[in-house]
């Protein structure tokens, strides 16, 4: 058979995909079976030995394949590892002359490489994108029964494809379910910043690579915020809650910001020095005072935040850093000097531990 430039593979000699569909243009007149080979264990050769070795092996196969085979079957590669044969005969001849290949592939060529295969019958009008799809159907059951072997088409594959699908589809959407559970479980619903579990999982992460550097904590607390609530009514408070999270997870990347709860939050910022910290600090106070929410309160025109910075080194941990940083946001509401940022100060109180909340203390 003259095949055309373009129809042959440069690889391995053997027609090519484009070559196939040029023969079945018209139908498969003259031809009934079709087999779909998909070779096993080709990739581990690639990621072991490298492309090189990997294209060896293709070319030892199609050898194999084209000396063993008879001369009137048509031996074509589809695919990177995939080859089709064409024989005049029925699917079950061409079955038992593909199943002694498999091993005879293994000694041919030295490595554990054999191939998995689908037959299917043809009929002289069937297409061919019909026709490799059911013999790639046969092929994954093959695979599915241990790879290896040749498997016919039936209306048992054709089951055994629709219930392998379906179990996919289950699969995947009980994926997508955990996935958004997960998501959930690690979401505080109000604002969709992290909660705060996903921040204690972030501390953790910090402290873990305490190696590449000190990390900042920065905790941010709107001022005055349940005499907002008092005036204005929880809803307007839940409202300017998650406005001040969407303009913090603005300023700085959305993953570092954290509602601790309540009206407070948190951020954590590895890799940068203490003046970088606390500038971005001023940075999240700005943002938010430049949205210029009302607040009313006498001495508070606008809602603003008090952010107070600290580091971690080799003896604080990200959560000391972050309970020095709430201490120092305290300390600049307690001396009248809401909507500052301080990254360096009084040390925290000795009355207080870690894991406790600063007490609000200027809701009036």
């Amino acid at each position: 058979m003259d095949w055309k430039s373009h129809e042959i593979d440069a690889l391995t000699g053997l027609p090519n995909r484009a070559g196939v569909q040029q023969l079945t243009w018209e139908g498969f007149e003259g031809w009934r079976a079709l087999a779909f080979l998909d070779l096993d264990g080709i990739k581990e050769v690639n990621d072991r030995d490298g492309i090189g070795r990997g294209d060896s092996v293709l070319r030892g196969c199609a050898e194999l394949l084209r000396s063993s085979l008879p001369a009137d079957a048509v031996i074509a590669r589809f695919g990177s590892d995939e080859f089709v044969v064409l024989h005049p005969l029925g699917p079950a001849f061409l079955a038992d002359l593909l199943r002694p290949l498999i091993e005879r592939m293994r000694r041919h060529q030295g490595t554990s490489i054999t191939f998995s295969a689908g037959v299917v019958a043809v009929r002289p009008d069937d297409d061919l994108r019909d026709v490799v799809a059911a013999a790639d159907r046969a092929s994954y059951q093959a695979k599915a029964e241990g790879a290896a072997r040749v498997v016919i088409y039936t209306e048992d594959t054709q089951r055994f494809a629709d219930e392998r699908q379906h179990l996919f589809t289950r699969l995947s959407k009980m994926h997508e379910m955990i996935r958004r559970l997960r998501e959930e479980a690690y979401t505080d619903e109000l604002t969709s910043l992290g909660n705060r579990r996903a921040m204690s999982r972030r501390m953790r992460e910090v402290d873990d690579a305490v190696d590449d550097g000190p990390a900042a904590a920065l905790f941010l607390d709107v001022d005055r915020f349940g005499d907002f609530n008092h005036r204005h009514g929880d809803a307007a408070g839940d409202e300017v809650l998650g406005v001040v999270a969407e303009t913090l997870a603005l300023t700085v990347r959305q993953h570092d910001v954290f509602r601790k709860g309540g009206e407070e939050f948190v951020t954590f910022l590895p890799g940068v020095s203490l003046e970088d910290a606390a500038a971005i600090g001023e940075r999240l106070r700005a943002a938010v005072e430049d949205l210029a929410i009302p607040h009313r309160a006498p001495g508070q025109p606008v809602v603003t935040i008090t952010v107070g910075v600290a580091m971690t080194d080799e003896a604080t941990t990200v959560e000391q850093a972050l309970a020095l940083a709430a201490d120092r946001a305290l300390w600049l509401k307690a001396h009248g000097r809401r909507n500052s940022v301080l990254a360096a100060g009084p040390p925290p109180p000795a009355d207080r531990s870690p894991d406790e909340d600063p007490p609000e203390g200027d809701a009036a």
